[in-house]
């Protein structure tokens, strides 16, 4: 995944949504509002990745600066995701090409390129939801690469 540098406009949003709206389910890893600001470039790949090869298939991390394009929803039966469509031709290729690479489960037809704002009770995010936004440049901080080892536990290499 790339880390952003916080984004003012998502750190404005989150601070106009009330406690009472968030979803909070620490066994699994949710935790209302998003402050690990980021874009997962590949997701549902095996454990046994091999970090450097992968590296190889990163463009300059100057590369994945994005643009916010709107706020939206992933719905779910157990919470609503609340966030931001993202816009980056270096993220959408570079996703491609990883999955196209290296083994992986992952469940869903399509990619859809985004920056996490929250997580919500269900029903509760469709009042934030905004189709067009002015234009918002975030810029990356940094490569992040986790993964949990054999005894459950997360791992996570910056660099």
């Amino acid at each position: 995944m790339v880390e952003y540098e916080e984004p003012v406009f998502v750190t404005e949003l989150q601070s106009l949504i009330p406690r009472d709206d968030l979803f909070i389910d620490e066994a699994n890893y949710y935790f209302g509002l998003e402050t690990k600001y980021h874009i997962t470039l590949a997701s549902f790949l095996k454990n046994d990745v091999d970090l450097e090869e992968l590296k190889t298939y990163l463009m300059d991390l100057s590369a994945y600066r994005a643009q916010l394009t709107d706020v939206s929803i992933f719905e779910r039966p157990e919470n609503d995701v609340l966030k931001c469509g993202v816009w980056s031709e270096a993220i959408n290729e570079t996703h491609r090409i990883i999955m196209a690479n290296f083994p992986n489960d992952y469940p869903y037809e399509s990619y859809q390129c985004h920056l996490t704002i929250a997580f919500l009770k269900p029903g509760r995010a469709a009042r934030y939801v905004r189709p067009k936004i002015e234009p918002v440049v975030i810029t990356p901080k940094n490569f992040l690469f986790s993964y949990y080892n054999e005894d459950g536990e997360r791992i996570e290499i910056r660099f």
